[in-house]
């Protein structure tokens, strides 16, 4: 279904853009209007790359001026800017184009150009090219290299410069500021005359759009090269040889940024060969490039075929040497601990290196996530990396913050990403892969940037306004029902969609290497192929079971990660589903928390099955003539929602005939269930802040009483005259804040009732999760007891789960500090059961018989003072008769009360 619906919305954006070829990226040039740009009087290319960009595609006030201008300013870090209406302000001159770009960003997505402050999360934002001095690019899916190719290898065209001016442009439009422009597995002549002459003439090209040239370095690069017998870190000769090389390439290219290294892994040279480490061979290139401010970025993706988890050998490795490293240097960590997965755990090298600078490296390729043939935004898994808490300096630590300097000093931050780019005449195979490229330039400027963002910027600087201008085309209200809101959807959910069918519940590494990591392939074990090569190492699948032990009973890799999270990702009841069998070797009968088995969950299941068949029994008896809705899951793990409506006819042989229409409506559902969503959370935090506002002005008012008292025999009446002032200010305020939550809840009985059929156990499992997170400041223990399956009920999910939170809300205010809360719901024949229990101080007999009744006299102060209107037990009452419910309780004082709520099933 989103296939089709892909199909036709890019069918129809392809009609409107006028056969557009995706050349022109997200930088698609619309009508410019005049502007008059100042800025210093130099002759800096950066500076004149900047106010070019401002003339051609300025998009505000005809005839507007703005002034772009350095100034020292402490507040803005690396390459940052100032930006305002009136121009851009920065310390450097990349700040002062990247902050142009982001000023007509803002105009042609619709945005004010609010003034601000914008820094980089990191330093150094780089691409890392897979390309070969053949013109091949490893891993890549859009063509041949944009930098390298076979033959005329060292001739540079016309079209070459045009090519590398358009990309180093679409690099700096998001801030991307470095790129290495060949493969990891280096080859020895990438550094030989020929090819650093080419080198330069790329470096000369991409230098007005400030962005640095990096080379990707062979570790055994003296001996394949220089002709020495040795290429051992510590050997005079060798160090003598990097020196003199790293000043050859400075002589031709003074910005050169310095080097990419990929050694001791994967059969690639190394110190180890040598038996010197990591930190030897990184040391010895820092010293060779640090007099011309040179970069060395060494990759920890290490592993060799004797260690039992390929997982753990590089922090085993790195970790060690933490503090030994030079200050140039810089470990590049991929995300995950294994390779660029669908899904991984972050990489326990993060937060655990303290003593030494560290960048995240992300894959933008898809390698794992289908090549250029699949959709998946790649953001999503980027922004869940960053966000991943490691908890190595406390709470609050996460990858973001123990990779930008926030958490440790670092010398230097940056981020790498391995680029997708080609010949293909829309760079990257197909158009959503370069969102990818995008995506990855604006989490690098800001690692706190939420994808949903990403996506909707660059949805509408690309497919907005084929004609005219782009900001007013973004507002149009057909073109975001009709694209924009679905494809920013679709873009949201495409990754989990390929880790759903290619990676459920961490189970990692089962594509096919016969088809170069693309498809299913968990069988392919080719004899005398490398074990951690082939799928079977990681799935360990057998006939007990699937998954691999990494627990304290396997590899132990868990214990690499600080606590909690050692302890969580342990034991398979608290390891998060999603990364269940990447820790665990369960049995196929494993029982999950959704009540099935662990082979249930991984195959295809239609979780609304009874419901299916009860409606066709009904259509059958001509029970049936309303519309009805039902649910379905699909492989991936994605619901689809329809909406039925039914038409039975008897035919001239009396056979029975069901036709009907079939209605699309997941969409809506989503967009209700958020509205659930965000209600409920509303209730609970309505209900919260009632209890912590008014808890402490009750305080207040009892300690005003003694003050009162106190202060009675000085007789002096204008201290007495101020603390009963006190008195009543704390006696309205708590008396407006339960008006407040009375006056909402009685808004919300007086509206006709929607019924739909919904799931109870999950709609209370989200209302106590609220509540559980609040433990702390309510002083109160929330525990949920649940169904162990699904209880579907037809009900007005706004005001039963307004009942629900009545019910909370009044177990608080008569439940003391250190007291339990309950819910439970359960099925008792055809009905559901929902209790609310408290071991709080119960209802006293005599008040129990009017508790339901209107204005009850029943009604009585919290335990912190809070008022009571009589009407909150009567409205409950009606919500729940309103849904053919019945509600009783049962109390004693001194030992709490439970509320029970019945509502029939399949009502």
């Amino acid at each position: 279904m989103k296939r089709i619906l892909l199909s036709i919305l890019l069918t129809g954006a392809a009609l409107g853009l006028k056969a557009e070829d995706g050349h022109q990226l997200w930088l698609r040039p619309h009508a410019a209007t005049p502007v008059t740009v100042v800025a210093p009087a130099t002759n800096s290319v950066l500076l004149a790359t900047a106010k070019r960009e401002l003339q051609q595609n300025w998009h505000g006030n005809a005839g507007a001026t703005v002034t772009l201008s350095l100034k020292k300013d402490k507040a803005i870090k690396h390459d940052g800017f100032r930006l305002s209406a009136q121009g851009v302000q920065a310390t450097t001159e990349r700040g002062i184009l990247y902050g142009v770009f982001e000023l007509l960003r803002r105009q042609q997505t619709g945005q004010a150009a609010q003034d601000g402050l914008s820094n980089p999360s990191y330093e150094y934002r780089l691409l890392n090219h897979w390309d070969n001095p053949d013109g091949s690019v490893e891993r890549g899916y859009a063509g041949k290299s944009i930098f390298w190719r076979k033959d005329s290898s060292f001739v540079t065209t016309s079209r070459d410069k045009t090519l590398w001016q358009e990309y180093a442009r679409a690099n700096a439009s998001v801030g991307i500021n470095g790129a290495v422009i060949n493969n990891v597995n280096a080859s020895p002549l990438i550094l030989s005359a020929e090819y650093l002459g080419r080198t330069k003439a790329i470096a000369d090209v991409l230098r007005p759009y400030g962005v640095k040239t990096y080379l990707a370095v062979k570790f055994s690069s003296p001996v394949l090269l220089g002709g020495l017998k040795t290429a051992d870190p510590l050997d005079p000769a060798v160090r003598k040889w990097w020196q003199a090389k790293a000043k050859e390439i400075y002589q031709q290219i003074p910005d050169f940024g310095g080097f990419l290294v990929k050694a001791s892994s994967e059969g690639q040279p190394g110190p180890q060969d040598y038996g010197r480490t990591h930190a030897d061979g990184a040391n010895m290139l820092a010293e060779a490039v640090r007099p011309y401010g040179g970069l060395v970025m060494w990759r920890a993706f290490v592993y060799s075929p004797n260690d039992k988890d390929r997982a753990k050998q590089a922090y085993n490795e790195f970790v060690p040497l933490d503090g030994k490293f030079r200050d140039n240097v810089i470990v590049q960590v991929k995300n995950g601990p294994v390779d660029f997965q669908p899904r991984e755990p972050f990489s326990p090298l993060f937060g655990a290196l303290k003593k030494t600078s560290v960048m995240p490296e992300f894959q933008i390729t898809q390698e794992y996530l289908g090549h250029s043939i699949d959709l998946a935004f790649l953001s999503t898994m980027w922004e869940e990396c960053l966000g991943s808490d490691t908890y190595q300096a406390g709470p609050g630590s996460t990858v973001a913050r123990c990779t930008d300097g926030s958490v440790y000093p670092q010398k230097h931050t940056a981020m790498a990403g391995v680029a997708n780019t080609g010949l293909d005449r829309n760079w990257t195979g197909q158009y959503f892969g370069q969102a990818n490229w995008y995506a990855f330039g604006r989490l690098a400027w800001n690692n706190q940037m939420k994808s949903a963002q990403i996506a909707d910027e660059w949805l509408k600087l690309t497919f907005a306004g084929a004609t005219g201008s782009a900001a007013s085309a973004t507002t149009a209200p057909e073109w975001i029902t009709n694209f924009l809101a679905p494809i920013t959807q679709l873009m949201l959910d495409s990754r989990e969609a390929v880790v759903n069918y290619s990676m459920p519940l961490g189970l990692h590494h089962i594509m096919s290497a016969t088809h170069d990591h693309y498809g299913p392939g968990p069988w392919w074990a080719p004899p005398k192929m490398r074990a951690d090569w082939t799928p079977p190492y990681y799935h360990q699948a057998d006939a007990k079971g699937v998954g691999f032990d990494r627990t304290t009973a396997g590899s132990n890799a868990v214990s690499q990660y600080y606590e909690p999270l050692a302890t969580q990702f342990n034991n398979p009841a608290t390891c998060p589903d999603e990364y269940l069998l990447w820790f665990h070797h369960l049995p196929w009968d494993f029982k999950m928390k959704s009540g099935r088995t662990l082979w249930d969950e991984l195959t295809l299941h239609y979780d609304d099955y009874e419901h299916v068949v009860d409606c066709w029994r009904r259509w059958g008896a001509g029970q049936l003539q309303e519309p009805f809705e039902l649910r379905l899951r699909t492989p991936a793990g994605s619901d689809q929602h329809l909406c039925v409506t039914p038409h039975r006819l008897v035919g001239a042989d009396s056979q029975t005939q069901i036709g009907g229409m079939i209605e699309d409506i997941t969409a809506t559902k989503i967009m209700l269930w958020h509205a659930d969503k965000y209600n409920s959370k509303k209730n609970t935090t309505l209900e919260i802040l009632s209890h912590d506002l008014a808890g402490p002005f009750t305080v207040l008012q009892q300690m005003s009483d003694y003050f009162h008292q106190a202060v009675a025999p000085l007789a002096n009446p204008e201290l007495t005259g101020m603390i009963e002032h006190m008195r009543v200010l704390c006696r309205d305020s708590v008396n407006l804040i339960r008006d407040f939550i009375d006056q909402e809840f009685l808004d919300s009985v007086n509206v006709e009732l929607k019924r739909e059929r919904v799931d109870l156990v999950e709609k209370l499992r989200l209302v106590l999760e609220q509540y559980q997170s609040s433990t702390q400041y309510l002083g109160k223990r929330f525990v949920f007891e649940p169904a162990e399956a699904p209880l579907y009920v037809t009900l007005d999910q706004n005001k039963f789960m307004q009942v629900v939170n009545n019910l909370l809300g009044n177990a608080l205010k008569f439940t003391p500090d250190g007291g339990t809360i309950t819910v439970r719901v359960w099925a008792s024949e055809d009905q559901a059961i929902v209790q609310v229990a408290d071991t709080g101080i119960g209802i006293p007999e005599a008040l129990q018989a009017g508790l339901f009744e209107k204005f009850t006299s029943a009604r009585r102060p919290g335990l912190r003072g809070e008022r009571s209107t009589g009407l909150g037990m009567s409205i409950i009452k009606t919500i729940v008769e309103l849904h053919q419910g019945h509600i009783h309780f049962t109390s004693a004082e001194g030992q709490g009360t439970t509320f029970t709520i019945e509502l029939p099933l399949n009502s």
